[in-house]
């Protein structure tokens, strides 16, 4: 009777190691199943825009009674590139559909940009190395120097603004609707981070262009304000290659190829 018990017990301890260990290589042997997941992404970029080519003249006139005026002499050139930072959200779902949600600032001596996207892509697998090739649909704000009106009088106005430092930054600026198709090459380091690299051009539809005027409008207090005119304000005696500018002129087109490398973190999977 104690031999059959000591059989019986025996065949239980050696089912219970089998079962099991057959169950793990089992779970193992499943191929695992895609799964929807969300990233955070953030990284550098590297961009250019382009500005029409020759030397902006003139001046531009406030409207205060002492008429202080501005000269304007500038080379443009065709190409101008600017660094900066950018970092978004993205989910990609088990169908290999991918979009993405991001904002970008970029910056040089002479201006900056600033950009929100929405971007709609597809993986084209879903190994440890992935290509998305994506379109990306966004507006932006892109803006640089003229230069400084030099305050001449009691204060310096643009509009019903009044300025009473010594001098307002007169800056270009524009906004501006773009679509840029790009592609992603990106690199699993491990289960939660992978390394991207980016190559797109975007390809820009500017609004009318205008300029922005910053300085201090109370002096005590230090405070500082804005106000804007027309590019082509009747104040504003201005031209590009000794051609007038008009309702029509457009000095930059922030367009043009990006670089970004970045780095991806998932946050979830399911």
């Amino acid at each position: 009777m104690k031999n059959q018990w000591f059989l019986i017990l025996l065949s239980f301890l050696i089912f219970s190691e089998v079962v099991p260990a057959q169950n793990a290589n089992a779970t193992q042997n499943e191929p695992s199943k895609p799964q929807t997941k969300s990233r955070f992404y953030f990284g550098l970029h590297s961009e250019t825009f382009k500005l029409t080519e020759g030397n902006l003249w003139g001046w531009i006139v406030d409207d205060s009674p002492s008429q202080d005026w501005l000269m304007v002499d500038l080379d443009l050139a065709a190409t101008k590139r600017a660094r900066g930072f950018h970092f978004g959200l993205e989910y990609s779902y088990p169908n290999h559909f991918v979009w993405n949600a991001d904002l970008a600032f970029s910056f040089n001596s002479e201006g900056r940009m600033f950009g929100g996207n929405l971007g709609f892509g597809y993986e084209l697998n879903k190994q440890k190395f992935q290509v998305t090739p994506m379109l990306k649909l966004g507006m932006g704000n892109g803006n640089f120097k003229l230069g400084d009106i030099q305050n001449e009088d009691l204060f310096i106005q643009i509009n019903d603004t009044q300025f009473y430092g010594d001098e307002v930054e007169a800056r270009l600026k524009d906004l501006y609707a773009y679509a840029a198709p790009e592609i992603n090459f990106s690199y699993a380091v491990n289960e939660k981070t992978a390394v991207r690299l980016t190559a797109g051009y975007k390809l820009a539809n500017n609004r009318k262009p205008i300029i922005e005027f910053n300085g201090i409008t109370d002096v005590e207090e230090s405070e500082y304000e804005k106000d804007t005119r027309d590019l082509n304000h009747s104040k504003n005696q201005l031209s590009l290659d000794a051609v007038p500018l008009n309702e029509n002129s457009k000095l930059a087109k922030f367009q043009g190829a990006y670089f970004k490398v970045s780095i991806v973190k998932t946050l979830s999977q399911k």
